[in-house]
């Protein structure tokens, strides 16, 4: 199961969102927020269709968690009890009238099926491994919890040219039906490593290229990061494709993967 964490809460009353370090909202006489929210457990066994939790939560002055209330419950116990469990080290901005509530719902997501073929359901082991590789610094995003189209991924493509990237591809990935005119978009499923590929093919100014993008978590929201590999010869046209990455336009976050279970 791929399940998720709906941070941006309906508040009950104003000011009541989801902390951020130092936000001016928070008394100065109350503790810091955590750098990030913790996200429910993973409960078995993974579901087949999308399940939402929706939780009141009261907040003292200091947007701490107090009761939690499931309003609206999934239908399955387990799920109700992970986002309950999550939800009591949650810190929000806090009302400037004193206690509040606020409504968060928290929506479960079937995982997405593999596309390595022959891929066996990933252990237990391997999902915390991954999950733990996905996560990565605290990244600013806007009220309409979009983010800049292109944050720079450190971590090195697996294969060092286009070609080899390619074959990897064609064995391990689907193309996608709907890829844009001169190009080919390829999506890699492996558990919660989860990359998106697109392949730049002739009429763009620069070719041969690709962009890796890999889906990571902040612990509040999850978005890709980027990397390219550009072979073009001409003079000038990698250039121009490292600007065509940094012209890509802000992407729009989505709720952040649960930790795994334990057990």
């Amino acid at each position: 199961m791929f399940a998720a964490l709906c941070i941006a809460g309906t508040a009950l009353a104003p000011g009541s969102v989801l902390a951020d370090e130092g936000a001016p909202a928070i008394p100065t006489d109350c503790p810091p927020p955590s750098q990030r929210p913790r996200p429910p457990a993973q409960p078995r066994p993974d579901i087949k269709e999308p399940k939402t939790v929706v939780l009141v939560i009261a907040l003292d002055r200091c947007g701490q968690a107090g009761e939690i209330v499931v309003e609206q419950g999934s239908g399955i116990a387990a799920l109700d009890e992970a986002a309950s469990e999550a939800a009591r080290s949650w810190r929000f901005n806090p009302s400037p009238e004193g206690p509040s509530r606020v409504r968060v719902p928290v929506e479960f997501l079937p995982r997405q099926e593999s596309t390595v073929p022959g891929a066996a359901e990933p252990s237990l082991d391997k999902l915390r491994a991954q999950y733990r590789a996905m996560q990565v610094a605290r990244v600013a995003a806007r009220a309409d919890r979009t983010v800049e189209g292109f944050i720079p991924d450190p971590q090195p493509l697996a294969h060092e040219t286009i070609a080899a990237s390619l074959s990897m591809l064609e064995r391990e990935a689907k193309l996608q039906p709907d890829s844009p005119p001169g190009t080919r978009v390829y999506v890699r499923a492996d558990g919660l490593d989860i990359t998106q590929w697109t392949l730049f093919d002739e009429g763009w100014a620069f070719v041969p290229a690709l962009i890796r993008q890999r889906l990571v978590s902040d612990g509040g929201n999850a978005f890709m990061l980027s990397r390219g590999l550009c072979e073009a010869k001409r003079a000038g046209e990698c250039a121009r494709f490292e600007d065509f990455m940094r012209s890509m336009p802000r992407q729009e976050t989505r709720p952040p993967p649960p930790l795994p279970p334990e057990s």
